[in-house]
């Protein structure tokens, strides 16, 4: 991990990292790429990271084709959103426009939201994303025909970051080659709240409509993970685009925005749906630009997964659970080690990972000691009333493994439909370390009384 104080970035080469390669071919080929270096020092040791330009871009902002389209354009932000910030109410505004190429599905991930809104809020991470191309216009090269850049762009300030890579020591040890970054932390405070405003965001209203006639296709809708990506068709541009994750980086806001989508009534239609026949491909999909006429379901690959801890956010979604966490405290002498709210993350086609107004169902996870023993408790956002789970209690828990067992038990979650995937707790956890306590089903007169008897659950 890299942890960044106040010292700035200094622009390099890869070259400038001992034991690039063995290899010259490799040597001149990466040693081309521009690369920032980052000296940590400790009072016992003083490391220079050398960190390419083009993977800390593609950490920060060049997550899915829309991004990497749009920031070879000076306009195309501009043209496409339209926002605006209430400094009383420390509100933004983000209204996608009807012309926007903006994928819908995205917005479905909360990561790419919270993105949205701290490139929109922050006018040196507006200022970074736009530099690229600058960059691009001062140093592109055309030769024969061909143009070349070596990428490079304007950072925006890391100060308090925390950078989770992985990479490789330089012989001696003073150097530390980042060969990908897997996961940030950002120290930035986002608007209190955002609300987000797209044509598609409708609901139904009752009035009377048209009569719409609907071709469904008869095969059923590929899972994500069966999905084939095929290099030379074209996509089309009627299919709309279907985001899918895939092994994206993780990211965390210390301080995220609270975010509402606009959502407008429409009157209600009639709607005849007709069998259509496929051509047998339906698997098959097109990472290229849609457009009309082309043959293959459009789809973009990319993405960010959510670690941002929503604790004060969705504190209302826990009022019993933080009043059951209050008493483990007071009366049963349990001390809090940490706790955390995470966002379920997208799994196939479910859209269980959604409450039905469409906003994140996430998960609270609280570590707790008692005489000795350590143990943590997890429960599922029900604010919806979709499912109720009981609560999980987990022993045998490793702090070394819990980011990466955290991950899991949230997809198995969804890919479970909303119970507990108790056959990869069982491999995590051993049968015995984990079980479920049911919530009292009959509230007492007395609130305190009915928390008391859930918290006499757990130790039993």
């Amino acid at each position: 991990m890299i942890e960044f104080g106040t010292s700035d970035l200094q622009r390099a080469k890869m070259i400038d990292f001992p034991n690039l390669s063995s290899f010259a071919s490799v040597r001149n080929k990466d040693g081309a790429q521009s690369s920032f270096i980052y000296e940590a020092e400790t009072p016992y040791s003083k490391t220079r990271y050398h960190i390419p330009q083009l993977e800390l871009a593609r950490s920060l902002f060049l997550i899915n084709s829309y991004f990497c389209r749009s920031c070879l354009s000076s306009t195309a932000l501009q043209q496409e959103f339209d926002v605006q910030y209430e400094v009383e109410r420390d509100h933004l505004e983000i209204r996608i426009l009807p012309s926007s190429s903006f994928p819908k599905g995205a917005l479905e991930q909360s990561a790419v939201v919270q993105l949205l809104v701290w490139l929109f809020s922050d006018q040196d991470v507006m200022d970074s994303y736009e530099s690229i191309f600058r960059h691009y216009q001062q140093n592109r090269e055309i030769k024969n025909g061909v143009e070349n850049w070596c990428f490079s762009f304007d950072p925006p300030p890391m100060q308090g970051w925390k950078l989770h890579v992985k990479g490789r020591s330089s012989n001696e040890g003073k150097d530390y080659l980042v060969e990908e970054i897997v996961g940030l932390e950002l120290d930035v405070r986002l608007p209190r709240t955002t609300r987000i405003s797209h044509a598609s965001f409708q609901e139904k209203d009752a009035g009377e409509g048209s009569t719409q006639h609907i071709a469904v296709p008869t095969d059923p809708v590929v899972d994500d993970e069966d999905l084939q990506l095929d290099d030379e068709e074209t996509a089309n541009v009627e299919t709309g685009i279907r985001v899918i994750e895939a092994n994206p980086t993780w990211i965390s806001f210390s301080r995220p925005s609270q975010i509402e989508k606009s959502r407008r009534t429409r009157k209600s239609s009639q709607t005849l749906l007709e069998k259509a026949t496929t051509d047998g491909n339906s698997h098959l999909v097109s990472t290229d630009e849609p457009y009309l006429g082309g043959v293959l379901a459009a789809v973009d690959v990319g993405g960010k997964q959510d670690e941002t801890n929503y604790n004060r956010i969705f504190a209302n979604r826990f009022a019993a659970f933080n009043e059951l966490i209050s008493i483990l405290k007071n009366k049963f002498r349990c001390r809090v080690t940490f706790e955390e709210t995470l966002v379920l993350p997208k799994v196939g086609r479910s859209r269980l990972y959604l409450c039905k107004d469409g906003s994140p169902r996430v998960i609270k996870a609280v570590g707790l000691r008692r005489n000795g023993s350590e143990f943590v408790l997890l429960e599922v956002d029900a604010s919806d009333g979709v499912k109720m789970l009981s609560t999980k209690v987990l022993t045998g828990v490793d702090g070394e493994t819990w980011r990466s067992d955290f991950d899991r038990i949230r997809r198995g979650v969804v890919k479970s439909s909303l119970n507990w995937p108790n056959g990869l707790l069982d491999q995590l956890y051993g049968k015995d370390g984990h079980r479920g306590v049911n919530h009292p089903r009959k509230l007492l007169s007395n609130r305190e009384d009915f928390i008391y008897r859930w918290g006499q659950r757990f130790f039993k």
